[in-house]
């Protein structure tokens, strides 16, 4: 999944890429990190977005791209919701001192 943040990853393939039905991969998900498909694949992306504002000084569009975001304002509204802080917030708290320059 890491490696392909940036393209669809609609169940079905991801099911496929593992071996499984999409069913049996849904059931592991719940199971094993109680979360469906779908939720890890949202909070992978948020986390490599967190990742590239970090240690990276891409602008945001190439960020939310790069996470399989779409654009600059899903990537604000994911860390809005679900962080309570815009994309450049969190760059300006947490980047690390050579990519703020």
């Amino acid at each position: 999944m890491l490696e392909h943040l940036d393209e669809t990853l609609a169940v079905e393939r991801l099911a496929g890429g593992v071996g499984m039905s999409p069913r049996s991969l849904s059931r592991w998900c719940r199971d094993h990190l109680d979360e469906s498909p779908a939720k890890v694949v949202r909070r992978l992306r948020l986390e490599e977005a967190r990742r590239l504002l970090e240690e990276t000084d891409l602008p945001l569009k190439d960020i939310a791209n790069r996470a399989g975001l779409g654009d600059a304002s899903t990537l604000w509204r994911a860390f809005t919701s679900r962080l309570g802080v815009t994309p450049a917030a969190y760059r300006e708290r947490f980047a690390a001192p050579s990519a703020a320059c």
